[in-house]
């Protein structure tokens, strides 16, 4: 049995916002600046999170972001941006049933992702509004922590169901919903 990290830790599955996917030379400021003023916040720097009441822009590498925005505006994002760089190479696409979110939170956060990812997560490594792209457990992942005591991390639906399992057992604290009412 896995020694569980620590107690003081809280893991749930949350209802993501939408996922809207954008590919595009991040060095061209004519980009960025497009990219934030669609999405009405800066486009971040890089492994950066900016973020608003209403979205998130995450930097994931050198061509692509990852925006979170509310599910009634993504399909509306999608075509404001593509009317934004018509005639530029760029992708925008919403994959949202594609992804799954999970929120951890506590004193121990930085922990438990230590124990399962292959990354320093430090607060020198990993500050507040930094992302992170490398995998926890055998799980290909993305992760950022919105504030010193609460971690967002998404991965593929399809590994949602093994995420929780993994991130359940190392704090050993179920999330909402976790077990079944018999338990």
């Amino acid at each position: 049995m896995v020694e569980p990290a620590t107690r003081s830790v809280t893991v749930k599955q949350i209802d993501p916002p939408s996922m809207v996917l954008f590919r595009g030379d991040l060095d061209s400021s004519v980009i960025t600046k497009g990219l934030g003023a669609a999405c009405g916040i800066p486009c971040p720097g890089k492994g950066q999170v900016s973020h608003s009441d209403d979205a998130a822009i995450a930097w994931m590498a050198p061509d692509e972001c990852l925006i979170f925005i509310a599910p009634d505006r993504a399909a509306s994002l999608c075509e404001a941006i593509d009317a934004q760089f018509a005639g530029r190479h760029t992708l925008c696409v919403d994959v949202s049933a594609m992804r799954a979110m999970f929120e951890i939170s506590g004193t121990g956060i930085r922990d438990t992702l230590a124990r399962g990812a292959p990354v320093d997560v430090s607060p020198a490594s990993l500050p507040v509004g930094h992302v992170r792209r490398s995998r926890i457990g055998q799980v290909q992942a993305a992760f950022w922590l919105t504030d010193a005591h609460v971690a967002r991390i998404i991965c593929r639906r399809s590994e949602a169901s093994y995420m929780l399992d993994w991130l359940t057992k190392i704090t050993g604290r179920p999330g909402p919903d976790y077990f079944s009412s018999a338990s």
